[in-house]
């Protein structure tokens, strides 16, 4: 059986769970200053339902499904602007997470072919996401998938440094 792009179920919602503290542990180890994933994860998931259901058909929540309906990974995008462009309008992913077991086997690929689709069905012709820079898989997957660079963030910690490794 291959794998599935669909919406959402909320009979979903542990496996979206598990895969964002997955994620959040993983982004942790490289970015220490992150909280920890278990910390985190219900109120992240909770604020995702609550801006889906606020703004409609203008986000998505997708899930890749496996065999068995196991699911293997999602991505969450939503219909966004950017007033300094000439194409104001834009879909902006803010997750793409594929479980570590299921990774290179193109489950992100087709998270974001299908958040494509959810751009096209909008008439939007211009899909962002960020990616933290030492995340180098993850980066190279999004560029493998078509995603130039763009811009570059940067920070610096005004009170202390960076908080080290736990």
């Amino acid at each position: 059986m291959r794998n599935i792009v669909r919406p959402w179920r909320v009979e979903d919602r542990d496996a979206v769970l598990a895969l964002n503290a997955e994620l959040q542990e993983h982004e942790r180890s490289l970015r220490p200053s992150l909280r920890p994933g278990p910390e985190m994860t219900e109120g992240y998931v909770a604020t995702l339902e609550a801006r889906l259901a606020r703004v409609g058909e203008a986000g998505a929540l997708l899930v890749a499904e496996g065999p068995g309906g196991r699911v293997l990974g999602f991505a969450t995008c939503f219909v966004d602007g950017d007033e300094l462009e000439r194409e104001r309008r834009l879909v902006r992913i803010e997750d793409v997470v594929v479980a570590r077991a299921a990774r290179r086997q193109g489950i992100a690929r087709a998270l974001l072919v299908e958040a494509s689709r959810f751009a096209g069905r909008h008439g939007i012709k211009r899909v962002v996401l960020s990616v933290l820079t030492l995340n180098t898989g993850a980066a190279a997957a999004y560029h493998a998938a078509g995603f130039r660079p763009v811009k570059l963030t940067l920070e610096r910690w005004l009170d202390e440094e960076e908080p080290s490794a736990p």
